[in-house]
């Protein structure tokens, strides 16, 4: 028989609708259970608050196949019992034919829920003790705002560990020097922003076709809005395979974004993931091997993301379900197929950005295209396939070269 797993949740929120809004979660297995956890987030609603919170139970109780998950929300129950069905067979519109709010965090939710056939989510009176256990974790997120979520340790140890962290933070408005903060164990969909300025949603993605295989083509998918100048559609062409491609999809996506704070990255690869939040730091303390003994498979790009992800503290990285239907994924699905279609001579070196590398790509477009073909489209294909950081100085200064000496 089953053991059942039963999960409270709650999340509170200072200034509910405002801008400066801070909401606290507090997820509550039992004492001393290592999926118990708490953290805040800024510019969020109460409702944006606990969907994040029931989100996040899911995915901590994957391993157990009966779970019961409380709640004292009746945006949430409600949502689930009643009206999630009509919103689906709406295309996630409401009864007045409007955009649900919150669509994408639904359509997360209900991806991990709908998958999972012994899940339920039931209402909790607030005096219940477990649900009071969720609450104090909450509460004292929210309000002593320390940017951190505990995992793997007891209930009472997350008290003691806001209550020093929050006096740091007191001595530190008086003028002393704080003591440094040791680096949070969170997971990134609770990694609390730096400031209150709006979080950058980046969808990532990689395709690989042939993977595997001699001769496999791979490109690479970035997507934040439509018609925003960091997409990205790119062969990638070291090594082709799919796990190398969704990996540098996410190293592409740090180096666009290096000096744009407060960004959440999302990959729907479970590799990618699970090598952000599970493995990384064992390959790094075992000297970049496996715990076979063996060294660690694309450690080259593993390396490459550890030195850009490890000096940033605005970044999360949060993983996002493949092909249901949000919106984001989805165009990042469509520029990495894309990208692994493209016609790219550029060559490993090419990335460097050196300007023998780039005036090289130039020359070869107009080999292969000529004149009338560069200039009749494929000077966009042209832009999406060399990498951003190609894009500088020699850029423009070859293409003034090509155009003088290809006339």
């Amino acid at each position: 028989m089953n053991r059942l797993t039963e999960i409270f949740l709650c999340a509170t929120c200072k200034g509910n609708g405002r801008a400066n809004a801070r909401a606290g979660i507090g997820i509550y297995f039992g004492e001393g259970d290592p999926r118990n956890a708490a953290g805040y987030l800024d510019g969020v609603t109460n409702n944006q608050a606990i969907l994040f919170a029931s989100i996040e139970a899911l995915k901590r109780s994957m391993k157990s196949p009966t779970v019961s998950i409380y709640c004292n929300s009746k945006y949430v129950i409600d949502g689930i019992n009643n009206w999630i069905a009509g919103w689906k067979s709406n295309n996630w519109k409401n009864a007045k034919n409007q955009p649900i709010a919150n669509v994408e965090l639904w359509i997360t939710f209900d991806c991990l829920y709908t998958s999972r056939t012994g899940v339920s989510l039931k209402y909790v009176d607030s005096k219940s003790s477990q649900y009071r256990k969720a609450s104090e974790l909450a509460h004292l997120a929210e309000n002593n705002g320390v940017p951190i979520s505990y995992v793997n340790i007891p209930t009472s140890e997350i008290t003691q560990s806001f209550e020093k962290a929050a006096a740091i933070n007191s001595e530190s408005r008086q003028g002393t020097n704080a003591p440094i903060i040791p680096e949070p164990t969170l997971d990134t969909a609770l990694k609390s922003t730096a400031s209150n300025q709006e979080v950058i949603k980046v969808y990532t993605d990689g395709s690989c076709r042939g993977n595997g295989k001699t001769g496999a083509r791979a490109g690479i998918g970035i997507f934040v809005a439509d018609g925003d100048s960091r997409n990205v559609s790119e062969r990638y062409l070291d090594g082709p395979t799919n796990n190398r491609a969704e990996i540098y999809a996410v190293i592409r996506a740090l180096e666009i974004f290096k000096d744009v704070p407060n960004v959440t990255i999302y990959s729907d690869s479970q590799y990618t993931i699970n090598g952000i939040k599970t493995w990384i730091n064992n390959w790094k303390k075992q000297d970049w091997k496996t715990s076979n003994g063996q060294p660690v498979a694309n450690k080259d790009l593993w390396q490459r993301f550890d030195q850009l992800y490890s000096a940033r503290k605005d970044v999360s990285i949060e993983y996002v379900e493949a092909h249901c239907g949000i919106y984001g994924n989805e165009k990042a699905d469509e520029f990495a197929n894309r990208g692994a279609i493209l016609k790219s001579i550029v060559q490993k070196e090419a990335f460097s950005g050196h300007e023998k590398s780039v005036s090289y790509y130039f020359t070869e477009r107009y080999k292969e295209f000529g004149v009338r073909g560069f200039f009749r489209g494929m000077s966009m294909q042209l832009m999406r396939s060399v990498p951003v950081h190609a894009i500088n100085f020699y850029v423009y200064e070859n293409m003034l070269h090509f155009c003088t000496n290809y006339k």
